[in-house]
């Protein structure tokens, strides 16, 4: 807001220094955003804030807030209030009556329309503020006095003598004075009389009402409207006024009086106005609020030592009425100090105007306590860490999922479903219950522009209770991974077996050498949290520990692949994050670094394709000993070329296996006995082929 230095010392005539009084109010108040030198004035450009521009908008107020700055009383007007007279002379009506708090208006007769004299035109100029005629001026003079807007409407045209403050329908028009026609939507604040609409309230007058050379009577209108309306009707019509920014703000329906008697004051004075009537629809008046203030509160709170009379001395300069009694200041604000509602707010008063800067440095006195660490986010921190440090990028999706989504569930996951009751679309209709479909949208993206894409996702997933008392249980921690390759196909590649690996690497990692690997059960239910559906039938694999299931994984089923537009090469799981950290507590234990080399064998075996790698790990492992220290599949083929894949109905699977001892180095003849009893075994199956 920009106010005139020349007329800010009006009310407070021993002024500071332009410069100096900058200061001061930035110090104190308000951000002074710039200045502007206009012939022997000076411009101030203050960032008032919205809370404050019922009570510091117009240059009385900002004049006030001055005073208080500078310990001044001030001098200001106080103009007497004009006593109502009934609506003889035009019915005015107002409903709903939140859109009107306060419809306050006077009649003014033998008007005398003339130019403004050269003080009015000067004061409105350096403001910006073009000048009409005298009517006019004196409406925009007196809004950047006092802050609250006026409109004069021409009496004479309003058909019917009557008004009807009301909220628009959509699609009705207006004239307005800047001589375009607007279309309205519906809820803007509006005045009718007998034949349409003269006003659009808050925001710009009418064309059709408008005070012109020979207008002789006026209805002088100091309303004040609601500010949310104003502020939706001026945001839709993309029109915003001075005025309409202040009613936006929510002026104080008490200041609507003695702007009002200001405007009256000036149309006598400039205008040979006579007041004729006085209209004042003000149902619900607004009383000042009292807060009780504790002195010892406000020290407490700013680390100051102020003494209880320089505290009242504060809020009084603040034009805070103050009562003290039995140690406590009862403190009556006024009402158009409207964000001052707590004790806190009249604090954040005396310490603002005490200085922030005074306020002296102290040490902060407390017991420290020290922080309980929280294992279950120290634990999801350490996984994800794990996860990314295999290459998996960390991304964060919404906790909504749509219709599309849910068509693709299960139907025990679906009857869980957490549904919204105002869900804000279609798409984000339910809470989601796994994270897998909400992965699947972003890898869709990413997979676009680079390949392969390998996201995790640590979130928390949700199920509707089924009673009160199960609400706890509503809510499961879990870590969803892909992997996303458009580049590979799964006939041809082993991208199962990429993502199984990964998650051994990161599960040894993680210090769980006892997990193994289960088919997924054919019924998806609890075990597999709905998972089930969303994989491949033959490419997909449960991870266990012990006998907990603790994640699924697999290739992703063709359905699902196709419906999410991902490319063949796609393999996805989740982890139970939960389960998983328990088993991850429990297997926790020091193993010192090996002192001894390894010695790495590979094997490779021929087997019918209904076999599973677990079986063949299971013989490997129990042969191999104390000795084998790590069992790992590196490569899979299926084919149907007999010198290469076996035959058909038959499959090639590789193993890394692993040899080391904590106590010696290992002998090369020791390792070669092991790998030829290990073959031993494994052919004991008449079906199975070491090659």
């Amino acid at each position: 807001m920009r106010f005139s230095y020349l007329w800010l010392k009006e009310f407070v005539p021993r002024l500071p220094k332009p410069d100096k009084l900058a200061e001061l109010i930035a110090r104190h108040a308000f951000e002074v955003e710039g200045m502007e030198k206009r012939g022997r004035d000076v411009i101030l450009d203050v960032a008032v804030l919205s809370n404050r521009t019922p009570d510091a908008g117009g240059h009385i107020g900002f004049a006030r807030e001055v005073a208080a700055i500078t310990k001044q009383k001030g001098k200001f007007p106080a103009p007497k209030a004009l006593e109502p007279s009934g609506n003889k002379f035009l019915s005015v009506t107002v409903k709903p009556s939140e859109a009107a708090p306060r419809y306050h208006g006077a009649l003014i007769r033998n008007i005398r329309i003339q130019p403004s004299p050269a003080w009015l035109r000067e004061r409105l100029a350096a403001l910006g503020v073009h000048a009409v005629n005298n009517v006019v001026d004196i409406t925009n003079y007196v809004m950047l006095e006092s802050g609250h807007p006026l409109h004069a409407f021409d009496y004479d045209t309003i058909r019917g003598k009557r008004l009807n403050i009301r909220l628009s329908r959509e699609g009705e028009t207006i004239e307005t004075l800047d001589g375009k026609m607007r279309v309205l939507p519906s809820g803007a604040i509006v005045a009718s009389d007998a034949a349409g609409i003269i006003d659009l309230c808050g925001i710009m007058g009418g064309a059709n009402s408008a005070v012109g050379p020979k207008t002789k009577t006026i209805f002088l209108q100091a309303a004040n409207f609601g500010s949310a309306h104003v502020h939706r009707a001026f945001s839709r019509l993309g029109l915003r006024t001075d005025a309409a920014g202040r009613y936006a703000a929510g002026l104080d329906p008490n200041a609507a009086g003695s702007a009002l008697a200001l405007a009256v004051e000036l149309l006598r004075e400039l205008a040979s106005g006579e007041v004729a009537g006085v209209i004042d629809i003000y149902p619900r008046r607004i009383a000042p609020a009292v807060i009780p203030l504790e002195p010892d509160a406000v020290n407490r709170l700013l680390g100051t030592d102020l003494q209880e009379k320089e505290m009242r001395s504060i809020l009084e300069r603040l034009s805070f009425h103050v009562e003290a009694a039995k140690g406590i200041l009862t403190v009556t604000v006024p009402t158009a100090r409207r964000d001052i509602a707590r004790d806190v707010d009249l604090i954040e008063e005396i310490g603002r105007l005490s200085g922030y800067d005074a306020i002296g440095e102290a040490r902060p006195v407390g017991e420290l306590i020290t922080a309980v660490t929280d294992t279950r986010l120290a634990y999801s921190d350490r996984i994800l860490s794990v996860f990314r440090n295999a290459g998996f990028d960390e991304v964060r999706t919404y906790s909504f999922i749509g219709e599309k989504e849910t068509a693709l569930l299960d139907a025990d996951t679906r009857a869980a479903l957490f549904e919204l009751e105002n869900p804000q679309s279609r798409d984000a209709a339910s809470l989601r219950p796994m994270i897998l479909p909400s992965l699947f949208g972003a890898a869709r993206e990413a997979v676009k522009f680079a390949s392969p894409v390998r996201f995790c996702e640590q979130s928390r997933v949700f199920r509707a209770p089924r009673a009160w008392r199960d609400t706890p249980q509503c809510e499961e921690n879990r870590l969803a991974f892909i992997h996303c390759d458009k580049e590979k196909h799964p006939a041809h590649s082993p991208i199962f077996y990429e993502l199984k690996g990964s998650l051994s690497a990161i599960a040894e990692a993680l210090g769980l050498p006892e997990f193994w690997y289960d088919d997924v059960p054919a019924s998806s239910g609890l075990l597999t949290k709905g998972a089930a559906r969303l994989l491949h039938s033959y490419q997909s694999a449960s991870m266990k520990i012990g006998d907990t299931t603790v994640g699924v994984f697999g290739t992703v089923h063709p359905d699902i692949r196709r419906a999410f537009d991902l490319p063949p090469g796609t393999a996805a799981g989740e982890l139970y994050l939960d389960a998983f950290e328990t088993e991850l507590e429990s297997e926790k234990e020091y193993r010192a670094i090996p002192k001894y080399p390894a010695i790495l064998r590979d094997l490779a075996i021929l087997v019918p394709k209904n076999v599973r790698m677990t079986d063949i790990e299971d013989v490997i492992q129990n042969t191999g000993g104390e000795l084998l220290a790590d069992v790992d599949l590196f490569d899979v083929f299926e084919g149907d070329d007999p010198p290469v894949g076996g035959g058909a109905g038959r499959k090639s699977l590789a193993f890394h296996l692993v040899f080391q001892s904590e106590e010696r180095t290992l002998m090369d003849r020791e390792v070669e006995a092991l790998m030829k009893k290990i073959t031993k075994a494994l052919e004991t199956n008449p079906e199975w082929e070491v090659r």
